[in-house]
């Protein structure tokens, strides 16, 4: 299997790309991060410098997480055309292209993106007779596209729903 995937034309007259990650990146990563997952910590009532500091080392637990539970993943960076706006890591393995994580900028949210990405990652997973699994804690509202898109919840893990798209 070859990652990442391609994305719709129609995405690349756009100027959406798909990159991997670099060293340039951690700034962007941390703002999605912290835009994704504030709320969550906001009703502690920390100064904003405070919450930032530890959101960032939040954010570094979730890199190492990923990094052991999913060693040789594509960490990829969606662009737009004015820089990044978005991420999308996936871990390739016999049978089955794992989405490990798919988060957009607020502003590039409810477009059609993330249900292109989530097509480009179907039509690889098709292409190499597998198939394609995720996790989402229940209550998201990503849930509902994924299930609109042929996901099927196969587990509950604690809060999280085990899902896969068969084809």
């Amino acid at each position: 299997m070859t990652l990442p995937p391609a994305l719709p034309e129609e995405w690349a007259r756009r100027g959406v790309g798909l990159r991997p990650e670099d060293d340039g990146d951690g700034p962007f990563l941390l703002d999605l991060f912290a835009a994704a997952r504030g709320s969550e910590f906001a009703a502690l009532g920390w100064p904003a410098p405070v919450l930032r500091q530890f959101l960032a080392g939040q954010q570094q637990l979730q890199v190492l997480h990923y990094a052991a539970a999913y060693p040789g993943a594509f960490r990829g960076i969606v662009t737009g055309p004015e820089g990044p706006v978005g991420r999308l890591y996936l871990s390739a393995r016999p049978g089955d292209i794992r989405i490990v994580d798919i988060a957009l900028a607020a502003q590039w949210q409810g477009r059609g993106l993330g249900k292109a990405l989530l097509r480009a990652v179907q039509a690889m997973a098709a292409a190499a007779g597998a198939t394609a699994s995720l996790s989402v804690m229940a209550g998201n509202p990503a849930h509902d596209l994924y299930r609109r898109l042929g996901f099927v919840t196969m587990a509950e893990n604690g809060p999280a729903l085990e899902m896969r798209w068969t084809g």
